[in-house]
């Protein structure tokens, strides 16, 4: 719905129009009576100069956003039957929106969905099945049931994987040319939309107890002990990657990968987290000298403890 407001702003409304009342969150009323359209999940907005090349009904996809915003969009890339662009601006938030609990949200590249209230995530993520298979797929399904909800919305994954890199995310407050190239290293997750980018993580909610602790411990020691972290671009460095997987059991699985051997370097890093984390039960180690970081296709050495770890359900 295009609109023009009395100071001249003039907009396009995008937004997706619930058909199913049954899991329709309606958002802010006085929005849609304002822009004289039908209550929608999402409400989005095209302006300026790109109102000359889109038209009312066009699908455009975005970046995460909640129920009830209304959020400039720029648009990147035009399709035939969709569009695709990212957020530019807030122009009012939503009255479900919440504040992240995470000190990293926005630049890392997961749990995008933490502004929005864990009932209204359920609704949506069943949304995007729907459209998947019926608007997309063109496919005739019976009636969906309600996704069933976790008990736990935090430290709920049994396994992530970090990344180790010489290009870390640099903050918009530090300055690049006066960092060492030490202070440049990071361990963690891939900012979204940059392959080379790594975001340096000090605390994540995703997986329980010692997998934070066994991240900044590895970090710590590596950075003392003049580790070299791994350039994607370059293919150089020496730790490239890790794995942590825990179970409900207590059981904790750690898998350092390296991108080549350094047999005096490895042992000494190796033993270091066996002493300090006895509860590891298993420690595997993997030289992996491919392009892409996959391990499938690699020998996973044992170091320490048992083959496996066990899990309970």
């Amino acid at each position: 719905k295009k609109t023009v407001e009395n100071d001249g702003y003039e907009a396009l409304q995008v937004g997706y129009e619930e058909k199913r009342t049954n899991i329709t969150n309606k958002p802010m009323k006085g929005i849609y009576d304002k822009a004289n359209t039908t209550p929608k999940k999402f409400v989005k907005e095209i302006q300026g100069d790109e109102l000359n090349t889109y038209n009312t009904g066009d699908e455009v996809k975005v970046g995460i956003f909640k129920a009830g915003d209304v959020v400039d969009v720029k648009v990147t890339k035009k399709k035939k039957n969709y569009m695709e662009g990212f957020i530019l601006r807030m122009v009012k938030p939503s009255e479900h929106r919440l504040e992240p609990f995470c000190k990293h949200f926005g630049i890392c590249g997961g749990c995008k969905w933490q502004p929005l209230p864990y009932e209204m995530q359920l609704q949506a993520k069943q949304q995007q099945v729907y459209d998947q298979l019926v608007r997309i797929g063109h496919l005739e399904v019976p009636e969906i049931s309600p996704i069933v909800p976790s008990d736990d919305t935090t430290y709920y994954r049994n396994k992530l994987e970090f990344t180790f890199s010489q290009r870390r995310w640099i903050f918009e407050n530090e300055d690049a040319e006066v960092l060492s190239e030490q202070e440049k290293y990071g361990l963690g997750f891939h900012v979204g939309r940059f392959f080379d980018k790594v975001l340096d993580i000090e605390h994540c909610y995703l997986q329980p107890s010692p997998s934070n602790e066994i991240r900044l411990f590895i970090r710590n020691y590596a950075l003392e002990h003049g580790l070299t972290f791994f350039n994607i671009r370059e293919h150089v460095g020496f730790l490239r990657n890790m794995f942590i997987r825990t179970t409900e059991a207590g059981n904790v699985m750690l898998i350092i990968c390296f991108y080549h051997e350094d047999e005096e370097a490895r042992t000494a890093l190796l033993n270091a987290v066996a002493a300090e984390f006895p509860q590891i039960t298993s420690l595997y180690y993997v030289i992996n000298g491919k392009a892409n970081d996959s391990i499938s296709d690699q020998e996973c050495v044992l170091y320490k403890g048992e083959d496996a770890i066990y899990e309970y359900m």
